[in-house]
């Protein structure tokens, strides 16, 4: 019933199967190392994923890798990609 997870500043390259957590809403992941798209395919899993945070990672593609990416979040109400 987890609905909230920050794993800021944990050195994260990649975003592992995390579907597990049906009920979260919730992700914060800044200040990692997400860098492509398939760095953070599985968020397309979370079904229940209103917020997510990539502040401050490592992105080196162009963006519309990860916005292609992230489209499949049909829940995804707030993007946060600063920095």
């Amino acid at each position: 019933e987890l609905k909230y997870l920050n794993v800021s500043s944990n050195n994260i390259s990649k975003i592992d199967d995390i579907s597990i957590l049906h009920a979260l809403e919730s992700l914060v992941l800044k200040e990692n190392y997400l860098s492509k798209p398939d760095s953070i395919q599985n968020v397309i899993y979370m079904k229940s994923l209103l917020e997510l945070d990539l502040s401050m990672n490592k992105i080196n593609c162009n963006l519309e890798g990860i916005l292609e990416v992230l489209s499949s979040c049909k829940s995804l109400k707030i993007l946060s990609l600063k920095g």
